[in-house]
């Protein structure tokens, strides 16, 4: 079958410019959006292993909790148990110094 062209040369033109200008758009869009895409799948991506890490570093935040409060509190009772030890060497020796004086 023989194709005839009707149109003139610069409708021809035009059109294909036209055909041309729309592909280009199209692909443009294509483009971001799948740049779009490409971002949104690396955050993802980013995210869930800072999540990882957090779940884990509170994991050992929970376990070292535990320990901290016995160190902490055997701290306090040592404290309290020098305080005392000291009062009473120097309640001893003021003893000593006035039995002797």
């Amino acid at each position: 079958m023989i194709r005839i062209n009707l149109l003139p040369a610069e409708d021809a033109a035009r059109a294909a410019g036209r055909r041309h200008d729309i592909a280009l758009g199209a692909f443009v869009i294509a483009l971001s959006i799948f740049g779009l895409i490409v971002a949104h799948t690396w955050q993802h991506a980013r995210l869930a292993s800072v999540e990882r890490e957090q779940r884990r570093l509170t994991q050992e935040l929970v376990a070292i909790q535990g320990p901290y409060a016995d160190v902490t509190r055997i701290e306090q009772q040592f404290r309290l148990l020098w305080r005392q030890w000291t009062d009473n060497l120097f309640e001893e020796q003021m003893k000593r110094q006035a039995d002797a004086g």
